[in-house]
């Protein structure tokens, strides 16, 4: 049993090595090189931060309307005891 373990391990090692060496990858990676975000600049970011009775939670937004309704979706069943919506 312990050299089933030891084999598949060496296999899999091999295998991950080889695929690194390679110039495609092959065991799923991701590409780097794209970018999903479509943001020209910071001016276009809101922050927005809400705080009710189960903790925290921030983040970013594109528009105002979308980080209203993320501050709507956060404290959608709690109580919202502070939120704030920043702009640059």
């Amino acid at each position: 049993m312990k050299r089933l373990i030891l084999t598949l391990g060496s296999v899999l090692l091999i295998a991950t090595s080889v695929s690194a060496n390679s110039e495609t990858p092959t065991l799923g990676t991701k590409d780097s090189k794209s970018n999903t975000g479509t943001v020209t600049s910071i001016e276009n970011m809101y922050y927005w931060g809400v705080e009710s009775n189960y903790g925290k939670a921030t983040g970013y937004a594109n528009s105002l309307e979308e980080a209203n309704k993320m501050v709507a979706l956060v404290g959608k069943k709690d109580i919202i005891t502070y939120k704030k919506v920043i702009s640059k």
